[in-house]
């Protein structure tokens, strides 16, 4: 039985593991050594990280749905019960020391019009479920009318909320 290649795969990913570790370690420390952020600038990073975690997700979901992608029954649905998740977090992403603070295309409205602001998240929240839901039955149609409306509720905050 010839193990070479067990015993170059496993040192491959001994490699990769080593490396990976370095990686983690060296941004851990250069995160420690950088300027102290405020809570607002550390708001703003969080919220960030949230909306790009959430539009990866979404992208292919949203590209299989309308037919620019070939449908994946299981990507689909775990990609959908991702966004459903995240878009959970976004209710702690806008706390008022984060107003103005940084890059960012946010809107003040969305701190003196907090009321409908906290509309479309709960809307967010409940068309994502809903897309989580229609990707399990792996209706087409179903899958197709959650991404509309998921895309529509993102598309309608963007523009009462986001910065052109």
């Amino acid at each position: 039985m010839d193990h070479s290649k067990f015993y170059a795969r496993a040192r491959t990913l001994l490699v990769g593991a080593i490396a990976t570790a370095a990686v983690v370690v060296a941004a851990d420390q250069a995160f420690a050594q950088g300027p102290k952020m405020t809570p607002g600038e550390r708001a703003v990073k969080y919220r960030q990280a949230v909306y790009t975690v959430l539009a990866g997700n979404f992208g292919p979901v949203n590209a299989m749905a309308t037919g620019k992608a070939p449908m994946n029954a299981a990507e689909l649905t775990k990609r959908s019960e991702r966004v459903a998740q995240i878009a959970k977090f976004l209710d702690e992403a806008f706390p008022p020391e984060s107003n103005g603070v940084g890059n960012t295309d946010a809107k003040p409205e969305i701190w003196t019009n907090n009321a409908e602001f906290q509309k479309q998240l709960t809307a967010l929240v409940e068309k994502s479920d809903a897309l989580a839901a229609a990707a399990k039955t792996g209706d087409a149609a179903k899958i197709k009318s959650a991404a509309e409306e998921t895309a529509g509720t993102c598309k309608s905050c963007h523009e009462k909320f986001m910065k052109d």
